[in-house]
């Protein structure tokens, strides 16, 4: 027995020394690799990043030589550019752009360590995307294990749509742009075959022209003038492209206008959303009216002009059926001729020459626009003429407000008087006449009962005859021979007429005899002013002789010659 376990010391001798040299000769483990794409899924076109990392999980060795290749599946690319970032050692790392893998060749890990880079791709074809890498290699280990991700590439989305109304609100029968842009949101795919429909709500039609601006991408846009609807059909719109186009709708009744089109929709990426926009239409405002007399007061029987201006308030809108009536107030009629002037449109102006009324029918007014015109006008009766037209109305925009202005017709004026002798002097006994013209300063109105009395001064008495010569519009003159005084009474004068008469007076005592009349009357005129003349009453025998105007010319002829023989004599004279 103590044969046997001496026996057996050497082989446990030699175990015991080969067995921890040939654990510590044992080869290093393969390097390792893990990979994953930046995001789950990506458009078709799309791009995100694949990041590689290698690992030594030797704690006491390096691995040199270490590769691997990444073949990419179908439909998945290296991004132009490739986006390289990161390094694995002194290794070379390819990636050619557009290519379909990713290659490390020679990179070097120390003991422990890990290297990372990343490289982006690009989804050309949709689908689930299964990526697993060849075995990753290295010079001292050998083959080590794939690494694998999966990344979604989903095919092209349905295209976009947005629209506007140009205005928040119009005027009923007014009109505004309605715009679409309609989009491709696929970075890497192209969409044909774009297509929509916009049915318009109720009130809110295609205008008559269309106004159709822009385009979309070969396709054809429908818009009638009139129709309730637009569509586009056939647009081809490139990646990331995008189309404008815009019409004109006008409001045909009053409300807010809610408008929706039908979901667009494409060949290749299917039917997407709708687009809503909103347009209130207001109901036409109506049209205004303003008038002014051209004078604030006229005399009775006079003229001045009536003018209006109707204006369509509406910036978006037309008006048409635009009329008004305007009464005039008692004592106010349309003068013979109107004296109409200006237009209002193609409207019909009545004005009839001695009427009491103007009127307006039938106008047709753009938006903002406004007519003017005018007539004649003539005071029939005195007073203050308050004149209001009645409300001024249209079609679309109903009854609006009226217009008001006055004018003062002013009752006749007095008569006037002017009195004049007929020499400037007389002698005592002698005789002149005495002058009197009453006028009816009135242009349209006559005078009645015109009168006035006109009381000489004293020494002076109508003559014997009296002279009366003239007359006074059927009036009664007084002039009593020998009497101081004479008188108008009961005269008519006609509308701007005048009368003139005459007697005849005498001086009876010298001075100057100063004569002013009375005021002058009349029924409708009231009264009026006097009238003023003097004369000079000379005694016989105290007149300075007056020489004519041919005496006075001999006299200085005859002086001139005396002078000029007194300077001749004067020169002739001998010197002494």
């Amino acid at each position: 027995m103590k044969t046997f376990f001496t026996a057996l010391r050497l082989p446990v001798f030699l175990l015991a020394i080969i067995l921890p040299v040939s654990l510590w000769a044992q080869p290093p483990n393969p390097p390792t690799i893990s990979k994953s794409f930046g995001a789950s899924s990506i458009a078709m076109g799309g791009t995100t990043s694949l990041s590689f990392t290698l690992t030594n999980p030797n704690a006491e060795a390096s691995l040199s030589g270490v590769a691997f290749t990444d073949t990419f599946p179908a439909g998945l690319v290296v991004s132009s550019p490739n986006g390289l970032s990161g390094t694995c050692g002194s290794g070379t790392i390819t990636a050619a752009a557009a290519s379909g893998s990713v290659s490390l060749a020679g990179g070097t890990l120390a003991a422990s360590a890990s290297c990372t880079f990343s490289v982006n791709v690009t989804g050309t074809t949709a689908g689930t995307k299964n990526n697993t890498t060849n075995p990753v290699t290295s010079t001292e280990a050998g083959v080590g294990g794939t690494a694998s991700a999966s990344v979604t590439v989903n095919g092209p989305i349905p295209p976009a749509i947005s629209k506007a109304f140009g205005a928040s609100s119009i005027a009923v029968g007014g009109s505004t742009s309605l715009s679409f842009t309609v989009t491709n949101p696929n970075a890497g795919a192209s969409l044909s075959g774009v297509a929509f429909t916009d049915s318009l709500p109720s009130g809110l039609v295609v205008s008559t022209p269309n106004g159709l601006t822009g385009s979309c991408g070969g396709g054809t846009i429908t818009a009638t003038a009139g129709s309730a609807s637009v569509s586009l059909s056939g647009g081809t719109l490139a990646a990331s492209g995008s189309c404008t186009f815009a019409v004109n709708v006008t409001g045909s009744t009053a409300g807010t206008k809610n408008n929706t089109t039908g979901a667009v929709s494409s060949t290749e990426g299917g039917t997407g959303l709708t687009a809503s926009a909103s347009v209130t239409v207001s109901p036409a405002s109506a049209p205004t009216i303003s008038k002014a007399f051209g004078a604030s007061s006229i005399a009775l029987g006079g003229t001045t002009s009536l003018s209006f201006t109707v204006t369509n308030p509406n910036a978006g809108a037309s008006l048409s059926g635009v009329g008004f009536t305007d009464t005039l107030p008692a004592g106010l009629v349309v003068s013979t001729p109107n004296g109409l002037g200006g237009t209002c449109g193609s409207g019909t102006i009545t004005a009839v020459a001695g009427s009491g009324s103007v009127s307006l029918s039938g106008v047709t007014l753009g938006a903002t626009g406004s007519c003017t015109f005018s007539v004649n006008v003539t005071g029939s009766t005195a007073g203050t003429k308050n004149n209001t037209t009645s409300a001024v109305t249209s079609t679309e925009g109903g009854s609006g407000g009226t217009a008001f202005a006055s004018v003062t017709v002013n009752g006749p004026i007095p008569p006037t008087i002017s009195e004049s002798f007929g020499a400037s002097n007389i002698q005592v006994g002698a005789t002149t006449t005495l002058s009197f013209t009453v006028t009816n300063p009135n242009a349209g109105s006559s005078l009645s009962g015109v009168a006035f009395t006109d009381t000489l001064p004293s020494g002076l008495v109508i003559s014997t005859p009296n002279g009366l010569t003239g007359s006074c519009g059927g009036g009664t003159i007084t002039a009593t021979a020998a009497s101081g005084s004479l008188s108008l009474s009961g005269a008519t004068l006609a509308a701007g007429a005048s009368c003139t008469f005459s007697v005849t007076v005498t001086g009876s005592t010298a001075g100057t005899k100063s004569n002013t009349t009375g005021a002058v009357t009349s029924t409708e005129g009231g009264t009026g002013l006097t009238a003023s003349a003097n004369l000079v009453v000379q005694t016989p025998g105290a007149t300075v002789p007056v020489l004519s105007p041919a005496a006075l010319a001999g006299l200085a002829l005859l002086l001139a010659g005396l002078g000029w023989v007194l300077a001749s004599r004067q020169r002739t004279r001998p010197n002494v």
